[in-house]
């Protein structure tokens, strides 16, 4: 696809929509092998707890691609097929970073929401701990541990990434759960630490 192509695709596509699944305090772990409470065996296969009783067999088969977009559907298509559900993510909220996950900080402090974020809150100013504590029960919000130090995301697109005005377009190669084409180069340090924690990319 030429960079003409990109450009047009970006028009239609102008900010990050990740291809990710929320559950009521943090997101859905599809890089699990095994539904939650199922034990993984041998050849992709999945065996129930004693305590299901949905509709399908004791033991499942969960086939593995080399296309991480393709293994989550196949998964999601599972949880509504056997009634079961992959875990969330265990991770500890890191109430120093100014804006939540999903947010980002404009230059007035108000931290606002991207598209991403499913919740009903708007612009916010996050004033304390205990203020974004309570906020996270109303809003649905994590603070998630960071996985880029500040230091390290200043400006432009993520590694291996090509950039276009401030149109950041993934290589062939990327196989994250978020698209190929997003308007992030210059967006905030704290809109590209969650932009790498939900999009598995580095900056």
């Amino acid at each position: 696809m030429d960079v003409e192509m990109h450009v047009v695709l970006a028009l239609i596509i102008t900010i990050i929509v990740p291809r990710i699944t929320f559950c009521s305090e943090c997101i859905v772990n599809y890089s699990l092998n095994c539904p939650e409470g199922w034990k993984a065996l041998t050849n992709n296969q999945c065996l129930s707890p004693i305590s299901y009783t949905g509709p399908c067999d004791s033991t499942i088969s969960v086939l593995k691609s080399n296309n991480s977009t393709k293994d989550v559907e196949v998964k999601k298509t599972l949880e509504a097929k056997c009634k079961v559900k992959w875990p969330c993510s265990k991770t500890d909220n890191d109430y120093t970073r100014q804006c939540p996950d999903l947010w980002y900080l404009k230059p007035n402090g108000v931290c606002s929401p991207t598209y991403g974020y499913s919740g009903n809150c708007s612009d916010h100013h996050f004033s304390s701990v205990e203020d974004k504590k309570k906020w996270s029960h109303i809003c649905n919000l994590k603070w998630s541990k960071s996985v880029t130090s500040d230091s390290t995301i200043i400006t432009g697109c993520p590694k291996g990434w090509d950039r276009v005005l401030d149109l950041c377009i993934a290589p062939k190669s990327y196989n994250g759960p978020c698209l190929s084409v997003a308007q992030i180069a210059n967006k905030t340090p704290d809109f590209k630490k969650t932009y790498s924690f939900l999009c598995e990319v580095t900056f």
